[in-house]
């Protein structure tokens, strides 16, 4: 009998997420590398045999065993890290052996799903005997017997799916898969499930002017709280206080929109700067932050208390970066957004350099006339190949500023311009204009400001 393969005609959203670990189950011979191979295809599974054989040349080297299950733990944290599904291609019989690859999912915001190759035992033993690497019958006999309860206890150990494959018949769903509208994905990013968005530029304490914006998007406020006929999802794209006229009004509708399933934010550098002074830690309160800080001053001791550990909870759950709508050919998805700045390579990046480059964008590391970091143009090097990328941070005074693959949106509200929208996936942009001038800026534009890069001089 061949090896076993998935029926072709089964639906591939079984379980086929961007990113996550697939535990393969099943008796020596049970033909679960082949199935694997058949399901996810351009997928490099992680195997223990391999690993042996890479440490010892030898993969029946049962000495290197330790080694070779600490490596394959680095590795699927490696690839979960890049964004990458990890397959687990081990026999995986004993319930202590599946438990850590479920942690790891839990540890770092994963799916996991379990797929329980269950091969009868004879036929094991004959595509064995046709086989140079041969495994002992009483091993194959071994881990049947360690899987003699797995519909149960599979099923019981809390994967996020659990599917059972036989020779003889279509995939049979143990426990299915309900993919989450959000999860983790990669080094401070989000992967979100969604298509339909209205992504709002820098809010800075405009609270008129975003209620202005939601009214012209569409948005109504009901019992149920903030909601769009369309089922859309608004995405703030950072920076929703300081320097404004009513930060804390702005940051309160915010957090009901977040806590409602309504809205997400994608953490900006004065969102952070408003959580770590939140929590204590020594910031410099400038004359921008001093604007958020006063209306703090003014509350009451129990208001402000409730206030600042609502916020300091969604801000430490912000995602530094998102990703959205994402496909099994591209789990980027279509769509990036970041608050300054952002480049594929930081899927995987140290989470010091990924806060930094998405919350502030590179820079000379000099300052302009005006006491600001020279912010170097990011966009020059990005990929073409990548996906759309939305951004803020920058202020400028005109139109939503696009540049090959990225566009800027924030157009300045707080200053005397816009506050911007654009809605995706049409590109359509809603603008409503600012009541006055709220802060003064002197360097703006009528597009992104940036310092010529030295590399090009």
């Amino acid at each position: 009998m061949a090896d076993a393969r998935p029926p072709y005609e089964a639906p591939r959203d079984h379980f086929h997420p961007p990113v996550g670990i697939v535990v393969m189950v099943g008796a020596a011979g049970s033909g679960k590398s082949t199935w694997a191979a058949a399901m996810y295809p351009g997928v490099t599974p992680l195997s223990s045999d391999t690993l042996r054989l890479l440490i010892t040349d030898d993969e029946d080297n049962q000495a290197s065993s330790r080694d070779a299950f600490r490596l394959l733990e680095e590795l699927v944290r490696a690839r979960l890290m890049h964004g990458r599904i990890a397959i687990v291609d081990a026999t995986n019989t004993r319930a202590e052996a599946r438990a850590q690859w479920l942690q790891i999912a839990r540890d770092l915001d994963v799916p996991c799903c379990a797929i329980w190759v269950d091969t009868p035992e004879d036929v094991c033993a004959q595509r064995q005997a046709g086989r140079e690497r041969k495994v002992p019958m009483r091993v194959i006999a071994r881990h049947h017997a360690a899987l003699s309860g797995a519909r149960e206890e599979l099923v019981s150990e809390g994967f996020d799916a659990v599917l059972r494959v036989r020779d003889d018949g279509p995939i049979e769903v143990l426990s299915p898969w309900s993919p989450p509208d959000r999860e983790q994905f990669g080094v401070g990013g989000a992967l979100v499930r969604r298509g339909e968005l209205d992504i709002v530029g820098d809010v800075h304490g405009c609270r008129d002017e975003l209620l202005a914006l939601l009214d012209a998007l569409g948005w109504s406020l009901g019992a149920g709280g903030w909601s769009h006929p369309g089922g859309r999802l608004l995405v703030f794209v950072g920076d929703l206080t300081d320097r404004g006229p009513h930060n804390l009004d702005t940051l309160t509708l915010a957090l009901d929109m977040i806590d409602s399933g309504a809205a997400i934010l994608v953490l900006g550098n004065h969102d952070d700067k408003l959580r770590r002074y939140m929590q204590g830690n020594k910031v410099n309160v400038d004359e921008h932050l001093k604007t958020t800080t006063d209306e703090l001053d003014a509350l009451d001791d129990q208001t402000r208390g409730a206030l600042q550990e609502r916020a300091i909870a969604t801000l430490q759950a912000a995602p530094l970066w998102a990703a959205f709508a994402p496909t099994a050919e591209d789990p980027r998805g279509e769509l990036v957004v970041a608050h300054a700045a952002w480049k594929p390579s930081l899927i995987g990046a140290k989470l010091d350099k990924v806060r930094w480059f998405c919350l502030y964008g590179p820079s000379t590391g000099k300052t302009n006339a005006l006491g600001y970091p020279e912010r170097l143009d990011w966009r020059k090097r990005y990929p073409s190949s990548a996906p759309t990328c939305v951004t803020g941070h920058t202020p400028y005074l005109g139109e939503p500023d696009a540049h090959a693959q990225t566009i800027c949106v924030d157009t300045g509200c707080v200053f005397g311009g816009t506050l911007t929208a654009l809605r995706w996936p049409s590109r359509e942009v809603v603008s409503v204009p600012a009541g006055r001038t709220y802060s003064e800026k002197a360097d703006l534009g009528s597009e992104p400001r940036f310092a010529q890069d030295p590399r090009e001089l």
